[in-house]
């Protein structure tokens, strides 16, 4: 189970890089870098909290799939 939580983690942690390079780009057209810096910052603040939450129910879904 533990290499499956880490080979969703892996794809989730891939996919969310992939939308925030995308983010960050379209970003610096409409703002200067050090507010794109800062709006960055926060977003990584956000995904901390929200990555913890998602790994919790990955964990959670493969055990009752295991189960």
């Amino acid at each position: 189970m533990a290499g499956q939580l880490q080979d969703a983690m892996a794809r989730i942690d891939r996919e969310y890089a992939e939308r925030m390079e995308a983010s960050q780009r379209d970003m610096l057209t409409r703002h200067d870098p050090a507010t794109v810096a800062l709006l960055m910052e926060a977003a990584d603040q956000m995904w901390r909290t929200e990555r913890q939450i998602i790994e919790t129910r990955v964990r959670n879904a493969l055990q009752e799939v295991s189960a």
